[in-house]
């Protein structure tokens, strides 16, 4: 007995000394990594940017696939929500068109962002390459998009669309109408059939 409880305090031992040695070593590198990102030399910053982005795709590897959803969607959303409320705040015209641009060129990673999940998969390459894009998005992607594909598309077919609103509109306010008529007949009808209740009574 007391032979398994000096192994099991031997064991529990070296798993501390393990975990403390790794928790130094990430310690070391991660300020050797803030030491060449602030340096003057070119080439220590640009080790410093491959080594981070190697350690990022590395622990996103171990991230699960809700997770990645998670992330894609916070940077979706979360960043350009704010940036859009500051551009509204602000008097730059730019900065509104750029934002306007960014939410009407994300429909398009909203239409395509399941799909491509069949060709893509699931995996953590699949969820980097929707960051990265989303990231480039955000910086001028949304321009070239907009300037070269949602642009003159949608100016093509403005007849069109136009024509698909105002009979979808004209629907909508039909289907509006006869359920407002709807219930004001069945309004009527309980209203007489109390009536007739009342009087009978």
């Amino acid at each position: 007995a007391d032979e398994s409880s000096d192994l099991a305090i031997f064991s529990q031992e070296r798993i501390q000394y393990v975990q403390d040695s790794l928790k130094r070593t990430w310690k070391e590198l991660l300020d050797k990594l803030r030491a060449m990102s602030a340096s003057s030399n070119d080439r220590e910053r640009r080790i410093a940017s491959v080594v981070a982005l190697c350690l990022s795709y590395l622990i996103y590897r171990r991230v699960s696939h809700a997770a990645q959803r998670v992330v894609v969607q916070a940077i979706a959303y979360s960043y350009p929500f704010y940036a859009s409320f500051q551009s509204l705040e602000s008097e730059s015209g730019e900065q509104k068109r750029k934002w306007l641009m960014y939410w009407v060129t994300l429909v398009l990673f909203r239409i395509f962002d399941k799909p491509s999940d069949l060709v893509l998969g699931k995996g953590p390459s699949a969820g980097l390459m929707k960051i990265s894009f989303l990231l480039w998005l955000q910086s001028r992607g949304c321009s070239v998009l907009y300037s070269t594909l949602v642009q003159p598309f949608l100016r093509q077919h403005r007849e069109q669309f136009d024509l698909i609103l105002r009979i979808l509109w004209e629907k909508v306010d039909k289907a509006v109408e006869d359920v407002r008529r709807s219930f004001l007949y069945i309004e009527t009808r309980v209203k007489s059939a109390i009536e007739s209740s009342q009087v009978s009574a």
